[in-house]
Parts: structure tokens; sequence; C-alpha cells
């Protein structure tokens, strides 16, 4: 089903070097991040109101943990940037 909207590629070694590779996936994980919040908040304006108060709660929380990952990843590639643009010397492998 994936591979219908493109995701049957796989990334060889978990190491991306070029700097247009780390472009691409900065950009992809931005993307896909925003997708997923945004086909959540179709599904949840569709079926809420078919929804009982304790299923409307536990999707109330879905939505709630959906962006609190989707902050800290995109948290997360921010503070990537700016330590290669500044030229921190992070270890970002552990």
């Amino acid at each position: 089903m994936l591979r219908e909207f493109g995701y049957d590629k796989q990334i060889p070694g978990g190491s991306l070097q070029p700097d247009e590779s780390k472009k691409k996936l900065n950009h992809e994980i931005r993307s896909i991040s925003h997708g997923l919040l945004g086909y959540l908040a179709i599904f949840t304006e569709e079926v809420e109101g078919k929804l009982s108060e304790e299923d409307k709660e536990l999707l109330s929380r879905v939505n709630y943990y959906s962006h609190k990952l989707s902050d800290l990843v995109l948290e997360l590639l921010s503070k990537y940037n700016q330590d290669k643009n500044t030229g921190e010397n992070n270890d970002w492998n552990t």
C-alpha cells in the first residue's frame, strides 16, 4: 500500500552523507509529519459525531500526542540544522 504513495524506497545503511540527501530527508520528515496530522484532523472531523464519550476522549488523546510527537520531531530537526549551520560538533549518532 505504501508503494502507492512512493514510499517503497529504503535508506541504505542509515547514513546520509551528501547535503542534498539531508535536505531531502528533512523535507520528507516535515511532509510526513504534517500529512499525518492533516489526515488525523480529517478523520477526527468525520467520526467525532459518531463516537461515544469514551471514544472521543481516546481520540482526543491520540490528537494531543500526535501533535506533541510532531512538535518534538520538528524541534529536533531545527536543533540539528542549527548545530550544523553554526558548526557545533554535537554527536547526533548517540
